[in-house]
């Protein structure tokens, strides 16, 4: 709950930004009062000087020494802010007071009279909401998008829409637009569940003598290539037949490259993995970096796995199955291509089981001995031969590395120009598997999935219990025969289990959807920045529009264009429930089954047919909406204050007028006064004469 509300908090603030710089260098002169002017000036500036200190603490050796130096970073704050504030204030009262001329100015040229236009009323609110969401979309693209914290959105967002496009034992899924090349190997997990584990005493490690028996009788089965999802470092004390069960796979492993066929077939590759220790923990505001990881020598109690490969092409491969975990939510979702480690002291880079899977079966051939020294030199050289060629290995791998060109591994199988790290879009998991359920434990499952409308489905995945597969009675077993085998453990005391955006599974099945996603993107999922930007612009423009029609439609009315409908919406709703309806119910839910279909691929989408695309609209969409929440409590502050002087002029309108009256009255009454005493002073008059008339007459 911190963690959204601090987000949200992010993405007002980013919107008021916005907000507050058009409010600044385009209200008339005179409409800012000073200390409004003054607020805005300096919560623009401060929002500047963090966003410049966030992009120096990243800067390199220069910022360090200089925090070094100054041990805080108020310091830095200080000195950035106090310029950006005098240079801002500068800049903005320039444009302010030149705003009317340029106006004019553009009033006179055809571009300018259609930005003059297209920034009027609705369509400059249209506009203003496509701008925002555009600049989020932006920042976050450019920036954002490094940072664990700022990263959790666009993770929620590629997780729901992977539900959407999960396969299932009852549903086909569906993924149109793959070519041959794209198109991935069937994969089946030997599963040691708990009635197999049961059948074996319940031991505590995995009886190596059992473990040969299953790789020996995969391997003349016809399986493509196997891999052993269990650690094997640990040295057990069990006998068998008086021999040390350790012995008995030390044994069948030591041969194994010598020999020429298993069941008739060319013996297939085996990849084991190897533990590794993390001295490094990204937090949670910072960059995320690839730790490199310390290697176990272990193998079977001895200090010496490395000799188990008698070289670079040996048919018996070691691997790291590490992936990136979320520091949130405790996800896993990301993984390296090529993983960076330690190892003997040197630092080195070796495949990923995903990769050393999909490099080994791509070869249609089964030269492994050439797939195997393609990636040695891969790994050695083009990937980053400065960090190979240190001296002592760093603690963390640094900034994400970029490849210059395509990697073809083999003759069909390409890994595409873009980061390495485990950090970013690029490196998500596709997951399209989730774990069984539970009723469907105890037998055999499969998975189908279809690749070509003319083909129709195929089956891609089987989860087969090992006490089922060892009594099957099929020699070979067809579900083995050509088929990528992973042996783990899935039984009560396994402790292999991995939240995933598809739920929980144990970590073959993990290694099996990294696989699958090797193969459906073409290496990794793309966010192809001019391709996301031109599409998040007319998505965005779209969701605009639909957001002001609903809720500023009435302003629109003013101007004939009426609509029942609308007018019925606006009526009923009003402002906050239209704009929760259109956002949250209508746009969000319409934006993430886009996603979905995009990063699935679609025939009828046909710039984006092939799949493995992510464009994320969450923040943008978000910053959007905070928009117009910042705008609303704006115009309502500013409905208020007109209110407020409407009130004002019309109490000293009202007092003048009464003014007015009382001095008409006033000055009637001294009118009247007048008016009576002249009144007087004629009858006073009339009377002097009427006397005056009368000593006339007598005379």
């Amino acid at each position: 709950m911190l963690y959204a509300l601090t987000l949200a908090g992010l993405v007002f603030l980013f919107v008021t930004f916005w907000h507050f710089v058009f409010e600044r260098l385009f209200s008339p002169a005179g409409e800012l009062e000073h200390y409004t002017k003054w607020r805005i000036d300096i919560y623009v500036s401060f929002f500047l000087s963090l966003f410049i200190v966030s992009l120096l603490l990243h800067s390199g050796v220069f910022l360090d020494a200089y925090l070094a130096f100054a041990n805080a970073y108020l310091v830095l704050f200080v000195v950035i802010f106090v310029p950006i504030l005098y240079l801002w204030k500068t800049i903005a009262d320039f444009l302010q007071s030149k705003w009317p001329w340029l106006k004019v100015f553009l009033g006179k040229i055809f571009l300018g009279k259609v930005l003059l236009y297209l920034l009027e009323g609705f369509r400059g609110k249209v506009l203003l909401d496509l701008f925002v969401g555009l600049a989020m979309a932006l920042m976050f693209s450019l920036w954002f998008h490094k940072y664990t914290f700022l990263s959790a959105p666009e993770d929620a967002s590629m997780d729901f829409a992977m539900r959407m496009n999960k396969c299932e034992e009852d549903r086909v899924c569906d993924f149109p637009g793959k070519d041959e090349n794209q198109i991935p190997p069937k994969i089946v997990l030997l599963n040691i569940d708990d009635k197999t584990y049961d059948e074996w005493g319940k031991p505590l490690v995995t009886p190596r003598d059992r473990l040969k028996g299953l790789i020996e009788k995969a391997a003349n089965d016809g399986a493509r290539l196997i891999l052993v999802d269990i650690f094997l470092d640990d040295k057990t004390a069990a006998n068998c037949n008086d021999v040390p069960c350790d012995k008995v796979l030390k044994d069948y492993l030591a041969n194994y490259d010598s020999q020429k066929e298993c069941g008739g077939h060319k013996c297939p590759p085996i990849i084991l993995i190897r533990r590794s220790f993390d001295n490094t923990k990204t937090g949670f505001f910072a960059v995320s970096k690839p730790p490199v990881r310390q290697m176990s020598s272990d193998f079977l109690g001895e200090k010496n796995a490395e000799r188990w490969i008698s070289s670079p092409t040996s048919l018996i491969q070691w691997t790291l199955p590490y992936f990136w975990v979320s520091e949130f939510d405790g996800r896993l979702r990301r993984w390296w291509l090529w993983q960076p480690v330690c190892e003997n002291g040197k630092p080195k880079f070796i495949p990923s089981p995903q990769l050393l899977v999909a490099s080994l079966i791509s070869r249609k051939d089964k030269n492994y001995e050439v797939a195997l020294k393609q990636l040695e030199e891969i790994s050695t050289t083009r990937i980053d031969p400065d960090f190979v060629g240190k001296d002592s290995c760093p603690p963390d791998y640094g900034e994400p590395k970029e490849l210059t060109d395509p990697i073809v591994l083999n003759d069909n199988f390409k890994i595409n120009v873009g980061e390495l790290s485990g950090g970013v879009i690029n490196q998500r998991i596709m997951f399209i598997m989730p774990w069984v359920k539970e009723p469907s434990l105890s037998k055999r499952v499969s998975v189908s999935a279809k690749f070509d409308p003319v083909k129709g489905k195929q089956e891609i995945f089987t989860v087969y219990p090992v006490h089922l597969y060892l009594t099957s009675g099929f020699s070979p077993d067809p579900e083995i025969t050509d088929s990528v085998v992973i042996i783990g453990n899935t039984h009560s005391n396994a402790n292999d289990t991995h939240n995933t955006p598809l739920g929980n599974m144990p970590g073959m099945l993990v290694v099996a959807n990294g696989i699958y996603s090797l193969f459906l993107n073409g290496g990794q999922i793309e966010s192809p920045f001019w391709a996301k930007m031109a599409a998040e612009s007319i998505l965005l423009l779209v969701t605009a529009l639909i957001i002001n029609v609903a809720s500023y439609f009435p302003q629109a009315t003013n101007r004939g264009r009426r609509l029942k409908f609308l007018d019925w919406w606006h009526e009923r709703l009003g402002y906050w429930p239209a704009m929760f309806v259109v956002t949250v119910i209508i746009m969000g839910p319409c934006l993430i089954y886009l996603s979905s279909v995009i990063l699935r691929g679609s025939t009828w989408f046909y710039p984006f047919r092939e799949g493995g695309t992510w464009i994320d609209f969450s923040l943008p969409l978000v910053a959007i909406f905070f928009h117009h929440v910042v705008t609303r409590f704006h115009d309502l502050g500013k409905e208020k204050e007109e209110a407020i002087k409407e009130a004002i002029k019309t109490e000293i309108e009202a007092k003048k007028r009464v003014a007015e009256e009382e001095k008409k009255t006033e000055k009637e009454k001294k009118e009247k006064l007048a008016c009576q005493e002249e009144l007087s002073k004629c009858k006073q008059n009339a009377q002097q004469l009427s006397l005056e008339l009368q000593k006339v007459k007598r005379v």
